[in-house]
């Protein structure tokens, strides 16, 4: 923000604006994937209101009555009453860096719900949601969840796997030293989700998920941090259980798709897409990636460091693409693989998790 002094008539006027969802994808997974012809009556599709995120602006993009446009400009000449000839500008302390590194990670949560019924029950009074905890079970995982999000230790966090409002308030509040905005994309009720925890503001959300069968919701949130702009596409695809690789396939390219439209939108945005994608390097979704302006981030890593989940001993699942056509650049071997084996399943994997998490260091200018 900038302020504006006007020296002829020593008046300050400061104008102010805030804006107050994995299986692993391999065949021994024991999660439960979404059903591709899920009925509405077991999980019922989310519809965002105002009361979700009243300061953040949402916008579905299969909405094409709505204007996009994320950016409050305020005419100096409009707003003052009094002249400005001699207007002196005050940079902000956040804008007058020309370059900022921002830590990016992501995390596949491995089924954080809460102990709630939110899709509904069945004729037995069985609940549909995929998994449903106990009170005391619910705090446990969080508990263990923030923890381990405290040693990725990122800038912007990902999760994947993660229910709704509930677990992502729940482990907000245990990291709210150290991030300052939350936003679930929930498209599935009593389903796997995706989050985001930042520093920072998160301004603007733009929901993709219905311009192709995207398994999960497709969002591309909006941050502001450090007076730059950034924008998370976070991903969570088809998994291997009853395995589709030609969708999975088409979310890989309807993702570029959509991150080479927003680049073009947006030049001056640093632009990541991040989670699991349940593919490894040389199949056709991340082939697809790589070959629409994207950088997978780990591929300067030997290939033991970039394994995130345990199959056959090493799987590489969960990444994290930078667009080379927006704003910033990858630390070279910045991309780092965060794990304790603490699942007991091999040693891809952090705290309660069957999943490790993933790093990576951008600047941007």
């Amino acid at each position: 923000m900038k302020k504006f002094i006007a020296v002829s008539v020593f008046l300050i006027f400061t104008v102010s604006c805030s804006f107050t969802s994995y299986n692993t994808g391999n065949s021994n997974d024991n999660t439960v994937d979404i059903p591709d012809d899920l009925s509405d009556e077991v999980l019922t599709e989310s519809e965002d209101t105002e009361s979700e995120d009243n300061d953040i602006e949402i916008i579905d993009s299969s909405d094409e009555e709505v204007e996009i446009d994320d950016e409050i400009s305020v005419d100096a000449d409009e707003s003052a009453d009094t002249e400005n000839d001699d207007e002196i500008i005050i940079p902000d302390e956040d804008e007058n860096q020309t370059e900022v590194t921002v830590t990016i990670g992501t995390y596949n949560l491995s089924n954080m719900f809460d102990s709630a019924c939110d899709s509904g029950t069945d004729g037995s009074g069985n609940c549909n949601d995929m998994e449903v905890l106990s009170s005391s079970e619910f705090s446990s995982k969080v508990n263990a969840v923030a923890s381990s999000i405290r040693k990725i230790s990122s800038d912007i966090q990902i999760m994947v796997e993660i229910e709704d409002e509930t677990s992502g308030d729940a482990i907000f509040s245990k990291l709210s030293d150290i991030y300052d905005d939350i936003h679930l994309a929930v498209r599935y009720e009593g389903s796997q989700n995706l989050g985001v925890m930042t520093k920072g503001e998160i301004t603007k959300v733009v929901k993709h998920g219905t311009e192709t069968d995207f398994t999960r919701e497709f969002p591309e949130i909006h941050i502001s941090y450090l007076g730059k702009k950034i924008i998370v596409f976070p991903a969570h695809f088809k998994a291997k259980s009853n395995d589709d690789p030609a969708r999975r396939l088409r979310e890989a390219t309807k993702a570029a798709e959509i991150i080479n439209e927003v680049a073009t939108q947006y030049p001056d945005a640093l632009i990541v897409l991040a989670g699991d994608l349940n593919d490894e390097p040389g199949s056709d979704p991340l082939d697809a990636l790589d070959s629409a302006n994207l950088l997978r981030t780990a591929s300067d890593l030997s290939s033991n460091e970039q394994c995130t989940y345990n199959y056959d001993g090493c799987s590489k699942i969960d990444h994290v693409y930078l667009s080379l056509a927006g704003n910033g650049e990858y630390i070279p071997k910045s991309a780092k693989v965060i794990k304790d084996g603490a699942c007991g399943n091999g040693s891809y994997c952090l705290g309660s998790s069957d999943h490790a998490a993933i790093r990576a260091d951008f600047t941007v200018e």
